[in-house]
């Protein structure tokens, strides 16, 4: 009998559950992530590692719920940002530094990650390689010659207050190469940035400044 309550759906049974396997999810936040997953008909739990339901779930079916929220993520539309001319000043300007520096972008997208629930609110960006699909965190944190290399998006956070800074200032506009690369230092600083790196970009800005001031 559907007793099991859901996060944006209906209720569901112990058998729904061993139905799901290994895709079954479980939290406590609903988000555009759980919401995501209960349209394509994968029922996140409204459960805690610790509520009751959850050790009934793993005790019945012997599946263990992994978190919604905590393992995917969702870059949701940030139509003011998007329509403004200062972020594609600055997308425009980090496209082409990624370019230079061997990366090959599908595009540049401006959204949010600032949802409930969203383990990378704190991010200045993240890459997908599908935009409005969810994406596994460990997916969304690579960038460069791995992941971008094979034609992924990079979304940049229009929430994120050093994002934000670079608008409001002018910088993005006035200096949109200045922008770009601190804007991909932030990015890369996340892994490693090697002083080789940082000062291969660094160099490929002025350049491209030094382009746009002479032509």
């Amino acid at each position: 009998r559907p007793v099991l309550p859901t996060l944006g759906g209906p209720a569901i049974s112990l058998k729904d559950c061993a139905a799901h396997g290994d895709a079954l999810r479980r939290d406590r936040v609903r988000s555009p992530v759980t919401d995501t997953l209960a349209q394509r008909g994968r029922p996140v739990l409204d459960c805690a590692a610790d509520d009751p339901i959850h050790d009934l779930v793993v005790a019945a079916t012997g599946r263990t719920p992994r978190p919604a929220n905590a393992d995917l993520i969702f870059a949701c539309a940030a139509p003011e940002a998007a329509a403004d001319p200062r972020w594609h000043h600055l997308a425009n300007a980090a496209r082409a530094l990624l370019a230079a520096d061997g990366a090959k972008l599908r595009g540049i997208a401006i959204g949010t990650l600032a949802y409930p629930g969203s383990p990378v609110a704190d991010r200045v960006a993240v890459s997908q390689r599908e935009l409005g699909e969810l994406t596994p965190i460990d997916e969304a944190s690579k960038l460069g010659g791995g992941l971008l290399s094979g034609g992924r998006y990079l979304v940049l956070n229009a929430s994120h207050p050093f994002l934000a800074d670079l608008i409001a200032s002018g910088a993005a506009a006035a200096e949109p190469e200045l922008a770009a690369y601190l804007l991909l230092k932030q990015v890369y600083l996340r892994d490693s940035l090697s002083p080789e790196r940082d000062g291969r970009l660094a160099a490929r800005a002025a350049e491209g400044r030094c382009r746009r001031l002479t032509s």
